[in-house]
């Protein structure tokens, strides 16, 4: 997932040559590095797509426990 995101991330950066990233890290402490924030943004990325998939296994493996205790 973050692979993705930054893939994503980049290649927007590239499209509009750095204006955007620039101004938005700018207002967040990166000193106005536009590739930390596409950077930051992967990692980020990466994380809460993990989650996403942690939560569905737990949710998989939950109901799959109550529908074995129901079918006993």
């Amino acid at each position: 997932m973050g692979l993705g995101w930054l893939a994503l991330a980049s290649w927007l950066n590239i499209q509009n040559e750095g204006h955007l990233s620039h101004r938005v890290a700018e207002l967040i402490p990166l000193g106005g590095n536009g590739w930390l924030l596409v950077l930051v943004t992967a990692v980020l990325g990466g994380l809460v797509g993990g989650l996403a998939a942690l939560a569905g296994v737990w949710l998989r493996q939950a109901l799959a426990k109550n529908s074995q205790t129901a079918s006993t």
